[in-house]
């Protein structure tokens, strides 16, 4: 009973990953979810790009946006123990 809609594929946009300065780190988090199934996870990268630390969170049952933001705040929770 849904329709099915379909976008033209609009190109390729191009990003570079910008370290961040010198004694400072950067974290790139992510939260995913599918059908009763929602993990999180994160990456600390130094200002070479040399990672630093990482997280993975099994999160139960959770909509997609939630795990998104759980996987902000997880993130803080970590820098804010290990800074």
């Amino acid at each position: 009973m849904i329709t099915l809609t379909y976008q033209r594929f609009k190109g390729v946009i191009t990003f570079i990953w910008k370290p961040p300065t010198i004694n400072w780190a950067k974290v790139n988090s992510n939260g995913f979810a599918l059908g009763l199934h929602a993990s999180c996870r994160g990456i600390f990268c130094d200002h070479r790009s040399t990672p630093m630390g990482c997280f993975a969170s099994n999160l139960g049952v959770m909509a997609f946006f939630e795990a998104k933001i759980t996987g902000f705040i997880l993130a803080m929770e970590f820098a804010l123990q290990f800074a």
